[in-house]
């Protein structure tokens, strides 16, 4: 059976991440966020694509820090 991949709207990756809302939707602004899928409904993103592109941001701002 092959596995459907998670997807997240606004509300999903703000329960998921543990932020507010208006903290997901912000980020969904910064260029380099991974594009969403359009659906009537309104915008989705694989929650693979967030979590690699939320890794990258941690990484990114630790290696800056330790400087």
């Amino acid at each position: 059976m092959t596995r459907m991949p998670e997807i997240w709207g606004i509300p999903e990756m703000a329960a998921a991440l543990d932020v507010h809302p208006r903290v997901a939707a912000g980020w969904t602004k910064q260029p380099d966020f991974p594009k969403p899928r359009e659906l009537q409904m309104g915008r989705i993103w694989l929650a693979a694509d967030v979590r690699k592109w939320r890794r990258q941001k941690i990484a990114a701002r630790r290696k800056a820090r330790a400087f």
